[in-house]
């Protein structure tokens, strides 16, 4: 049996334009998950060059966040600083 090598994934790589942000995010809020926010939010603050934005608010740019859990106050704060804003539609039926 070979080797397996792997790789590093980071979504920051795979991050190029403002449609791949709003994708990723709009992916991401859809699975209703608080941790996997916070961790798409560090990663989309990475990526428009404001890692300590994000520390400011209360979830950690790298490692271990310091609120998995955000509120939605500091959710709403990063998406206005990061020029985003949040939009309600109707969840798919599947």
């Amino acid at each position: 049996m070979g080797t397996i090598r792997t790789q590093t994934w980071d979504a920051v790589d795979h991050l190029n334009s403002e449609e791949d942000i709003i994708a990723y995010l709009d992916a991401v809020l859809a699975e209703n998950d608080p941790e996997l926010t916070a961790a798409a939010l560090r990663d989309i603050a990475r990526v428009l060059g404001k890692p300590s934005m994000a520390e400011e608010l209360g979830v950690a740019a790298h490692g271990a966040p310091i609120n998995s859990n955000p509120d939605l106050a500091s959710v709403l704060m990063i998406l206005e600083r990061l020029g985003l804003r949040l939009r309600v539609s109707h969840a798919s039926s599947s």
